[in-house]
């Protein structure tokens, strides 16, 4: 009798470390962080036969997305960084260039900021609202 319950007991252990197993590789999962979510920016607006370059305003400053990878600018250094006002003189230089500043929910002061630097550079520019915190996909505006 103590050997067919010992049979028992073993059979059950195996269970349940089994179970355990898989309570742990859940709990693994579980801790990740959560992944970046994408924000995809779709073609809008009046603007037709354009070059795009985008340029993104958020709180802390600019990501140009013209260059790989996109380059930041602080948005104190924004009047006096080279790229930027080399970026914006091209834009103003071509005749289908514009520059789409895509504007995040706490980045309006630097859209204004950006978008008066572009203005006085001569450069066409428009706006998009970006709806979320995640990653930028413009795939919609490759050919």
């Amino acid at each position: 009798a103590h050997q067919k319950r010992m049979e028992q007991l073993a059979a059950e252990l195996k269970e349940r470390e089994e179970l355990m197993n898989q309570l742990l590789a859940e709990i693994k999962k579980r801790k990740k962080p959560p992944e970046e979510a994408q924000v995809t920016i779709q073609p809008g607006g009046s603007g037709v036969d354009l070059e795009p370059t985008f340029v993104e305003c958020a709180a802390s400053g600019v990501v140009i997305y013209g260059e790989d990878p996109p380059r930041r600018v602080p948005r104190a250094a924004m009047a006096k960084d080279e790229g930027f006002l080399t970026l914006l003189d091209r834009i103003a230089k071509q005749p289908k260039g514009t520059v789409i500043f895509l504007v995040r929910d706490d980045g309006l002061g630097t859209y204004y900021s950006a978008s008066s630097m572009a203005r006085s550079h001569y450069a066409r520019n428009g706006k998009l609202p970006v709806i979320g915190h995640g990653k930028i996909d413009l795939s919609l505006f490759k050919r």
